[in-house]
């Protein structure tokens, strides 16, 4: 209902996995304790799989309560124990990756990028590109990466120090050619929202003493060749600090990679840098793929919930669910020659833990159709 379309192979192989893991523990746990296991598979019901473990009941019967305890258990351990290897694998994921030839890039390695994205070109990223900073901002992982950009379009545009002789009073400019003020003082403006121009040719309106002054300047010349400011003191005599003139919303940023290509200079919205690329931690080796340490990311997520739900949903005291023999076997431990009570505590139990499984998916229901 509510996943990708291109998440399913992840949603069904963890489900697979998790059944079949869930059943394999019966199973060790059945021949441990020397009941026979008649028969095990997998099983397709419309696009659900699963997997079975059909016990000896002669055997069963046979053998103490705290023996088929441990047998009934056994499927919701090995749930847990999956669970809790697939969050060390999220938590670690280089004792995964180390071994197969992957290295910790130091910076964010861009693996995709979306079509027609103005991140890409001549003067942007590549997938296989890593980035190393926004502005003066340092990138050491993808989440520093988010965490940069993020500063930036908090913080006030950053400027650059420009030569005073460099800037002309405002009124010696022809009036604005748009409301957002990008093309103040330059006619032919730049209407991009990357600087792609091999040349450096694209321009920006650069103001300075409160909009007083301003230049028109190829951008990239003064993004790379200026020293950035966020005052007037921050440079030395004879400078000001000239920020480009963009709107509210907007902020001329210089992303650096490696390799050691020019800086890709982007002029724009927050949400195109955050949306419009996929990044990973590790550098893969020449012959494995950049995706492959975001796959085994989701594998693991998808692990992680499917498996701990296995395990949550089994220990529950349910008509058909591992939980109705939990129970019947603890009771059989707990209470002991009073056949009686056991068994009207253990139809109580399990009309409760179903009644209240029936009404967790009615309201699972009513929130998804209804919210």
């Amino acid at each position: 209902v509510n996943l990708p379309s291109n998440h399913l192979p992840y949603y069904l192989g963890a489900l697979l996995l998790c059944g079949i893991f869930h059943e394999f523990g019966h199973a060790v746990a059945a021949a441990r304790e020397d009941i026979r296991v008649q028969a095990a598979g997998i099983f397709v019901l419309g696009v659900y799989p699963g997997a079975f473990v059909d016990l000896n009941s002669a055997d069963l019967a046979l053998v103490s309560p705290a023996r088929r305890l441990r047998v009934f258990c056994a499927g919701v351990w090995h749930n847990t124990v999956l669970a809790l290897g697939a969050i060390l694998l999220l938590i670690r994921p280089a004792w995964l990756l180390a071994p197969l030839g992957y290295s910790n890039a130091s910076g964010a390695v861009v693996t995709w990028l979306a079509a027609g994205s103005v991140l890409s070109g001549q003067q942007g990223l590549y997938p296989g590109d890593v980035i190393v900073r926004v502005n003066q901002c340092p990138v050491v992982s993808p989440s520093g990466y988010y965490n940069c950009v993020a500063g930036v379009f908090a913080a006030e545009q950053q400027g650059h120090c420009l030569h005073r002789g460099l800037l002309l009073p405002a009124a010696s400019h022809p009036p604005p050619l748009s409301s957002s003020g990008t093309d103040f003082c330059c006619r032919h403006g730049n209407a991009s929202s990357a600087d792609s121009d091999p040349d450096s040719a694209s321009r920006l309106c650069f103001l300075a003493d409160g909009g007083a002054a301003s230049a028109c300047l190829p951008a990239r010349a003064v993004v790379e060749q200026q020293p950035a400011c966020a005052r007037a003191s921050d440079c030395p005599a004879g400078a000001v600090c000239a920020r480009p003139a963009v709107d509210n919303v907007s902020r001329l940023v210089s992303v650096g990679h490696d390799p050691a290509r020019p800086a890709l200079l982007f002029l724009g919205e927050a949400p195109e840098l955050y949306y419009s690329l996929a990044l990973s931690e590790f550098r893969p080796p020449a012959l494995l793929p950049l995706w492959l340490p975001a796959a085994i990311d989701t594998g693991m997520r998808y692990i992680v919930s499917l498996s701990g739900a296995l395990a949550l949903l089994n220990a529950a005291p349910c008509y058909a669910l591992d939980g109705q023999w939990i129970l019947a076997a603890l009771l059989d431990i707990l209470i002991v020659g009073d056949a009686k009570l056991r068994r009207t505590v253990y139809k109580s139990v399990l009309t409760a833990g179903t009644g209240l499984l029936a009404l967790d998916l009615l309201l699972a229901l009513r929130y998804l159709y209804y919210y």
